[in-house]
């Protein structure tokens, strides 16, 4: 519940304590209308003020003035009106019609407002998508390396054939510059495509290994290489696309 919503209830409530108030009020006032009629038509005593005493007064010498000549009919009883209940009746009936409106707006923002069928529910944004694993394909501008013979390339056949990585990459992982490290077989010898693998953190060595060897995958280290890197930087896997078939 925010603030909004405790201030329009505690005008509510008000309003209602101020309606019952201005009721015993305007009962009052009429009892204490209905006793002053009563002492002025039984010729008032001595508990009356003295402005309905002066009033009363008067209007006895008017009527004596205009007294009937005998056998006329009896005059009507002279009504004692006051001036000023008029205008607090008034008073009293627009301070209830207003204590009544702030009551029913009350209720419509607390009750009516949030319950109509045109209400649209507030739904909450949906979580944002997870982000896309890195691309295994070698972009054609990799972030280049400083010094190429920091890093150590494995390589391992995975051609089926036999000898081609020994003779055939290791060269030309040497000429790109960089350190060879362990040359083997991989775990497979049916790999058709060859691919650069990367170890934690060194993306961006496989990736310029792959450019400067012509190959286009360089995926994460898999189960291919497992146990036969020799703890290098970069994995070549030789398959047979560049190897020929056995």
């Amino acid at each position: 519940m925010d603030w909004l919503e405790i201030l329009v209830m505690s005008a509510a409530v008000l309003s209602v304590l101020a309606f019952i108030g201005l009721g015993i009020l305007l009962v009052r006032q009429g009892h204490s209308l209905r006793r002053l009629q009563e002492q002025v038509a039984a010729g008032g005593d001595e508990a009356a003020t003295a402005p309905s005493m002066d009033r009363l007064r008067r209007l006895r010498a008017e009527a004596r003035a205009t007294a009937p000549a005998a056998g006329d009919a009896a005059p009507a009883p002279v009504r004692v009106s006051d001036p000023g209940r008029g205008r607090r009746l008034a008073l009293i009936g627009g301070l209830g019609v207003l204590v009544l409106a702030l009551a029913a707006g009350g209720a419509w923002f607390l009750f009516i407002r949030d319950s109509g069928s045109g209400t649209t529910a507030v739904t909450p944004p949906p979580p944002p998508p997870p982000p896309a694993p890195p691309s295994d394909r070698v972009p054609q501008n990799p972030p280049p390396l400083d010094n190429k013979a920091a890093y150590t390339v494995a390589i391992l056949n995975g051609s089926g054939v036999t000898g081609f990585a020994a003779t055939r990459v290791v060269p030309r992982v040497q000429q790109a510059g960089y350190s060879v490290g362990a040359v083997d077989n991989a775990r497979r010898d049916d790999v058709q495509v060859s691919m650069v693998m990367y170890s934690r953190g060194n993306r961006v060595v496989a990736q310029n290994v792959a450019k400067d060897l012509g190959i286009r995958k360089a995926p994460p280290l898999g189960p291919v290489a497992a146990g036969r890197t020799g703890g290098a930087d970069a994995v070549v896997i030789v398959g047979r696309d560049i190897a020929g078939s056995p």
